[in-house]
This record gives C-alpha cells, structure tokens and sequence, in this order.
C-alpha cells in the first residue's frame, strides 16, 4: 500500500540519493542541469549551449531537423548552422529539446530492455508532441519533453534497482495491473513521483507537473498523459488495442483534447514512423524495432532507411557545406537584425566546422595594443584557453603577435614548426593552429584563432580560399557593427 505523504516522500528522497550515487549518474545529472541553467536573456549562456550542441553529434542533428522542420522553417532553406538554429528556436527550446536529447542518449546505451524503455519514451514524446500541436494551450516542443521524461521514474528504478525492478514485473503478470501501481504496492510511491521529483531537482518544474495526476490538468498535462495512456494501451498490453479501448481512451480526454479514432490512428502511425526512422539513423536493428510494429499496420519487411542528416554536418562532406555555411553567415552579417556578438558566433561555427578544427576564438586587441585576448569561443575545453590566450603584440615576437604586425595569416604544425612556435602550439594545447588577423580602417584590430588537438597537414588550397572568405566576413561584420554605433551616437 502506498503510506502516507511524508513517508512516500521520504522514501523517493532515500532513492534519489542513491542515485546520486551511482557511477554514471553524476555526470548524465550534471549535463542535465547545465542544460537547465541557461537562461533566455544571457549572451554567455547562448554561447555555452550553442557550444554544448555543436560538440554533441547526435544532438546537433536533432536541433538541426528542428529547425527545418515545416514548423519552424518556413523559408524552405536549409539551415546548418546550430548557432543560427539556436538563434530561430528560441534558447528555451534547444534547452529542453537537449535536456531530453541527453537523458534518452544516456539510458537507451545501458541495457536492450533500457533500450526498449527509452523507444517507448520517445514514442510518447512524438504522441504528446503531435497532440499539443491540435490545441492552441499547449506548445508541440515543451509536450515533446514532457513527453520524452513521463517515464523518467520507471527508467531510474529499471536502470538504478534492476532487482526491485524484477519484482514489480512479476507484480505486474500476477495482478494484470499496471507499473505505477505495482511499484506503489513494493516501493512505496508510483513512477510517477520519483519522476516528478528527480525533474526539480534538475531545475526542470514544467516537466514534474506534467507527470502529476490528471484533475487540475493543464493542456500540456493532457497531451502528456494521452500519449503516455496510448503508449501503453498499444505497445504494452498483451495485444493490439481494440477500437473500444481506443474510444474509452478518448472518452478520458474529451473535455481537453479534440481527437477523434481516426485522428489517434494516424497519430500512431506517424509516430512509429518518427521513432523508427531516428532509431534506425542511430544503428537499431530489426530486432530492436519489432514492438513498432504494433504501430504500423501495414508491416514493412525491412525498416525504412533513415532520413539523411542535414548536409553538411558529417565532415565527409565538410567541403560540400562551406558554401553554404558561409551563405547563412553573410545573410546574418547583412540582415536587418544584425548583432555583432551572435554574428561572430556563428562565424566561429562556421570556422570551426568548416576548417574542420577542434576550437576556435574571436580574439580583440585591448586598448593599449600591446595584448590580444580571446573574447568569444567555441569548441571543446575552451573555457580554460579563453582565459589563458593573452599574446603581446609587440616585443618578443611570437607567432600570434606576428601575424597581428604583418597583418598575413599565419599557420603552424607543430611537428614540423620552429621551436619558438612549438613552445606555443604546446602551451595552447594544439598540433595545429591558424591566426587570421582582422583588419579594419588600416589597423588590426584582433584576429580569429582556430587549431585542431590531433597531428594535421596544413591547410590546403581550397581551405586557405575558406579561411580567407571567414576572414573577410569577420572585418565587414565588424566594420558594420563600428559604422552602425557611429551612426547611433551622432543621432
């Protein structure tokens, strides 16, 4: 029986600790609620999550499939850059879609039946979202999350106690029940509210609600907790649903939801398709997809091939995507809404993905001119160099300074480098660095900075005409921003 309110919070604090304490728990947690931490209205934190997503393959594609979406874009053209796609989103929403992104990447990995568990999560996640997307209180891409976490609290049990996990399953065949009510009996509290709990801890409150009992619903709860319900009528009961079960179903929604059986049907359909085609894009086999099939009437022999990733990400096709990532660069630095600062970051995107490099820094000279320092970065374990990369300009020459002086690019191997510009390649951490000093009104004002962490040839003839058109882009962007500010100032 399920105690009273105090005990049964007593009891999911004593398994959240033990959580906590988990191998793997601490870094999923962690990255989960670095996630969260962003806010709206703060430039640094776009840059930390626009850099959290490009260093995340899987997530990059998500975000990117988001954006060219029907939804949101409306132009036809293909986006590849995230920090653009970041900036079309919204932070709010690249905040929860990674949030969900890492909990589904992190437990789907663990066991096949994690991987069973995970499936279903994702598939509640395309229900809810589908659903929020009929009514006008609830927003598709929060319904998604809250859909992709409703099962949060039956994967931490299957996951953290496999054993007390085997013991509501056994519960469950005997009793003909379901899950929840079968952890309340042996646990204590329902999925549900561990779940719920765990989503405040990460700072996630929107997430928790929507895990709560149905009553004092909210649209986002009743898509939720619909697509949670039709999840597990279709792909947990011992058969198909009939058409009754789905109408008693709907007979539970009526007053919050408008949809009808022949709505719900192509709900599911389209859902199984959705979660086949991601899963089938991240390497599942035919084994792993079989339960989808409950979802797809007309059965297919093999899955469908995966949808192909927006061009330009897989570095086989680096070269391809430079064009293009350069265009979305341009069409920031030109447009009507030009920001310096999100312009540069989606330079440095560029740069880096298009190079392709490990990081790469804006760096200014400071009023003195005697120093350049970093500003602006992307890339991994770049918050360390940021702080670090200090170069004088003059004096001792160094290649940083030098290029600075000469205003020429400068590019080094370190294998094959002088000692003077091995002494420095060592000390950024790189095999391989490039220097673009930026030049504008005659003087140079800073410099891009850009390496790669393993052994690299240098660039060749197609890169160095790449890193000259990121040059340009950069000093008219700046030029723009000075012009724009002198036009400000004098009004």
């Amino acid at each position: 029986m399920v105690g009273t309110e105090e005990g049964r919070a007593k009891e999911i604090e004593a398994r959240i600790r033990a959580i906590q304490g988990h191998r793997d728990f601490p870094a999923l947690s962690d990255q989960i609620r670095e996630v969260v931490r962003v806010t709206q209205d703060d430039d640094a934190d776009f840059d930390r999550l626009a850099d959290l997503v490009i260093r995340n393959y899987g997530l990059t594609l998500k975000v990117l499939r988001t954006v060219n979406s029907v939804h949101y874009n409306r132009s036809g053209q293909t986006i590849l850059s995230v920090t653009r796609a970041v900036l079309l989103l919204g932070v709010r929403t690249v905040r929860e879609l990674a949030a969900s992104f890492l909990l589904f990447d992190h437990y789907q990995r663990q066991s096949p039946e994690l991987k069973q568990l995970m499936l279903l999560s994702m598939v509640t996640a395309c229900h809810a979202e589908r659903l929020a997307g009929l009514g006008r209180d609830a927003h598709p891409d929060e319904a998604y999350v809250c859909g992709m976490f409703r099962n949060l609290g039956e994967v931490l049990i299957a996951h953290h106690f496999p054993e007390d996990y085997a013991r509501i399953q056994i519960d469950m065949r005997e009793t003909g029940g379901v899950g929840a009510d079968s952890a309340a009996r042996l646990l204590g509290f329902r999925y549900e509210e561990l779940g719920a709990a765990m989503a405040r801890y990460w700072g996630m409150p929107l997430v928790g609600q929507s895990m709560l009992p149905m009553g004092t619903g909210t649209a986002l709860r009743s898509a939720t907790e619909f697509g949670h319900q039709l999840t597990a009528l279709v792909y947990r009961g011992p058969t198909a649903p009939t058409d009754e079960q789905i109408r008693r179903l709907l007979g539970r929604f009526q007053r919050e939801l408008p949809v009808t059986p022949d709505l719900v049907s192509g709900l599911i359909q389209s859902a199984a398709a959705e979660v086949r085609r991601l899963f089938v894009g991240m390497g599942a086999t035919r084994g792993d997809l079989e339960l989808l099939g409950r979802g797809d009437p007309p059965a297919v022999d093999e899955p469908p091939p995966a949808a192909p990733a927006p061009r330009g990400f897989d570095f086989a096709t680096v070269r391809e995507a430079r064009d293009h990532l350069l265009a979305e660069v341009a069409a920031v630095a030109n447009g009507p809404d030009f920001d310096l600062h999100r312009c540069l970051l989606i330079l440095l995107e560029a740069l880096q993905r298009g190079g392709p490099f490990d990081r790469a820094l804006f760096c200014v000279v400071d009023a003195d001119r005697d120093e350049v320092r970093a500003r602006l970065s992307l890339g991994s374990e770049t918050a360390e160099l940021i702080e670090s990369f200090r170069f004088p300009v003059g004096g001792q020459r160094n290649p940083i300074g030098a290029a600075l002086l000469d205003r020429e690019p400068v590019f080094v191997v370190a294998a094959s480098a002088h000692p003077r510009e091995q002494r420095i390649a060592k000390l950024l951490g790189a095999a391989a660095y490039g220097v673009l000093p930026l030049v504008v009104e005659g003087k140079a004002i800073g410099c891009l900075y850009c390496d790669r962490r393993t052994a690299a040839a240098p660039p060749d003839p197609a890169s160095l005409i790449f890193l000259g058109r990121v040059q340009a882009i950069a000093q008219q962007a700046i030029e723009r921003s000075r012009r724009e500010r002198a036009v400000g100032a004098a009004s």
